[in-house]
C-alpha cells in the first residue's frame, strides 16, 4: 500500500447536481414556457380584437353616412347582414327617434361580430342628422330643363331680377346726374385796368 506523502494536500471534490435540483431547474423552465405561450395566446387574440373592433368603427361610420345622404332610410329595423362578400359574421341595425326639432333624427347605428367561438363584439356609434327628404339628396333625380328655364331660379338673366344693371338695348335718362340739371351761372369779370 503506497502511502501518501504527509507533506502534500488532497485536491477538494467538485460537487455535482443531484437528481432533485435538476427535476427543480426543469420544473421552472416548464411553468416559463407554458406561461410566455400563454401571454402569447392572449396577445395574438387582443390584437384580433382591436382589429375586428376597427373594422367594425369603420362600418358605423359607413352606414351613418349613408343615412345622412339618404342611401338608406332613417327606421329602426333589426339586425341585418351586409351585402358584401366576406362579411356574413358582420351585422347592422338602426335606431332612430324623433328629436325634439322637426325634421332632426336622434340616429344610433350598431354593428355586430360574432365569431365561431360566439365570442363577438358589438360598436355603437350616434349622431344627429337632418331628414334628406327634407333637405333633398343625391338620391333625388336631377331637376328637368323646363323647371330650370321658368326664369325663377338664380340664374334669372331677364333683366326682371332687381338689379341695377340696364337690359341690353335701353337708354338711360339725360338728366341723371345734378352736372346736367344744374343751372349756369355767369360771374363778372374783374377790371384789371388802371384807372385815370
Amino acid at each position: 500500500m503506497i502511502g501518501r506523502h504527509p507533506g502534500s494536500t488532497a485536491r477538494p471534490r467538485r460537487g455535482g447536481l443531484t437528481l432533485l435540483e435538476v427535476v427543480i431547474a426543469l420544473a421552472i423552465l416548464l411553468f416559463s414556457v407554458a406561461a410566455i405561450s400563454q401571454l402569447l395566446a392572449i396577445g395574438h387574440q387582443r390584437a384580433i380584437e382591436v382589429q375586428q373592433r376597427a373594422i367594425g368603427t369603420m362600418l358605423c361610420q359607413r352606414k351613418l353616412a349613408e343615412l345622412t345622404i339618404g342611401a338608406e332610410s332613417l327606421n329602426s329595423s333589426g339586425y341585418a347582414a351586409f351585402p358584401e362578400e366576406g362579411m356574413d359574421q358582420w351585422q347592422w341595425k338602426v335606431d332612430a327617434t324623433q328629436g325634439g326639432v322637426g325634421g332632426l333624427w336622434n340616429v344610433q347605428v350598431t354593428v355586430k361580430f360574432e365569431g365561431e367561438d360566439n365570442q363577438g363584439i358589438e360598436v355603437q356609434m350616434g349622431q344627429m342628422i337632418l331628414d334628406p327628404t327634407l333637405r333633398g339628396s343625391n338620391q333625388n333625380p336631377p331637376p328637368t330643363s323646363t323647371s330650370s328655364s321658368s326664369g325663377t331660379g338664380p340664374t334669372d338673366t331677364s333683366g326682371t331680377s332687381g338689379s341695377n344693371t340696364p337690359a341690353a338695348g335701353a337708354t338711360t335718362p339725360a338728366a341723371t346726374t345734378p352736372a346736367t340739371t344744374a343751372p349756369k351761372t355767369t360771374t363778372p369779370a374783374r377790371s384789371t385796368g388802371k384807372g385815370g
